[in-house]
């Protein structure tokens, strides 16, 4: 791979692995969300339990309880995935890389 073919490789991979990151930060904030989310619906559960008022609230607070649960399931799923992904775009970057420095060693010793 040529000097300029892996200079390019290697921005196209930084951009990659930067667009996943930002993916990864949402995702992130998403679970942060959820978790409040989960943390509001308990404190309201525990308030309607103290007044003697759950028999309304409890199915319903399960139901979303379940869907907080499934939501952060998949979240967590494609969270590692791009993990993966990130992964995979490092090592290519560091090959590139790897690459970009022999070429510049060749370029110097025919200097």
């Amino acid at each position: 791979m040529g000097y300029v073919v892996a200079h390019g490789t290697d921005l196209v991979l930084s951009q990659q692995a930067a667009n996943i990151e930002y993916e990864m930060m949402i995702i992130s904030e998403d679970l942060q969300m959820l978790s409040q989310d989960a943390a509001v619906l308990m404190s309201e559960y525990s308030r309607t339990s103290t007044n003697g008022g759950t028999e309304g609230v409890q199915p319903d607070a399960y139901a979303k309880l379940a869907e907080i649960e499934a939501k952060e399931k998949a979240l967590q799923a494609e969270l590692k995935v791009l993990e993966t992904q990130h992964s995979a775009i490092q090592q290519n970057m560091e090959a590139t890389e790897k690459l970009i420095d022999e070429n510049v060693k060749k370029s110097a010793a025919w200097s």
